[in-house]
């Protein structure tokens, strides 16, 4: 709680009856404020919000918000919070006509590039895709494969047409597609056969991570995006239509941009569910 000095600090216990102003952003840049009931864990700031309300879809919008902590038997005591809304994350799939500035990518593909990795290789590839010319390529011909696997699972060819329209849609919908793939030029070879697949998972592994590293910081900058497996069933497909050499493996799409959508965040497991302590 480092912004609220120690003089400050009894603003926080329920006793004081303090009463909090929240300030989040509205889609077009406008700021707005709510009177918010708060209490906190001793590290953070917890606010309650219906699911739908104009503050709950603000924040998970754009996590950036601030916060005036006001005493109520003397509104010239305050204490003003700045800070990021957390464990609001999530997958978007419908995203703003608006380009995303260069700059914001770069800082996006940086962090990527901090994730830990197997043996500091940094076998991480990324294909930067902001042309919607090369998308609908990329998703034109990927959808070839998808809608025939597709037919062959026994899907109607009604569903199976309306399945790959949505994926098409999603692709080209994007302001930026990174193709996160692996240069397998940069993995050790083995003799034995276990110890070459060890090694290719771990690049697998720790192109991953770099994915995951993206998706955050993007969330962290304002924007959002949502993870496509599709190339690992389509690598060929990817390294044609992109050019890619040939010792380049797609293992993945994040599509990123600004969220057109305000999305329920879906449940998770518990952690009794997940979790095995021994």
């Amino acid at each position: 709680m480092k912004q609220v000095s120690e003089a400050d600090l009894d603003l926080l216990a329920d006793e004081t009856r303090a009463i909090a102003f929240l300030a989040t952003i509205m889609p077009d840049g406008t700021p707005q404020v709510t009177p918010v009931w708060f209490n906190t864990d001793g590290e953070h700031i917890l606010i309650n919000s219906a699911k739908g309300r104009v503050k709950d879809r603000n924040m998970r919008r754009y996590p950036h918000v601030a916060l005036a902590l006001m005493a109520m038997d003397d509104p010239y005591r305050y204490v003003q919070i700045r800070g990021k809304v957390i464990n609001n994350r999530s997958s978007v799939r419908q995203f703003e006509t608006k380009p995303l500035d260069r700059s914001l990518l770069v800082k996006v593909i940086e962090s990527g590039t901090r994730a830990p990795n197997a043996h500091n290789r940094q076998s991480w590839r990324f294909v930067i895709l902001t042309e919607k010319l090369i998308m609908t390529k990329l998703a034109d011909q990927m959808s070839l494969d998808y809608e025939k696997a597709l037919l062959e699972d026994g899907i109607s060819r009604a569903a199976v047409q309306e399945q790959v329209k949505k994926r098409k849609k999603r692709l080209t919908g994007a302001p930026a597609v990174v193709v996160l793939c692996i240069d397998t030029a940069d993995l050790d070879t083995y003799h034995n056969e276990n110890r070459n697949e060890g090694e290719y998972l771990m690049a697998v592994q720790s192109a991953a991570l770099a994915g995951g590293y993206m998706l955050l910081a993007a969330h962290a900058l304002g924007l959002t995006g949502v993870w496509m497996c599709a190339p690992l069933f389509a690598q060929k497909i990817v390294r044609e239509v992109l050019g890619l050499p040939g010792t380049w493996m797609a293992q993945g799409l994040l599509l990123l941009g600004y969220p057109a959508e305000v999305p329920e965040i879906r449940p998770r497991k518990s952690l009794s569910e997940v979790t095995k302590w021994i």
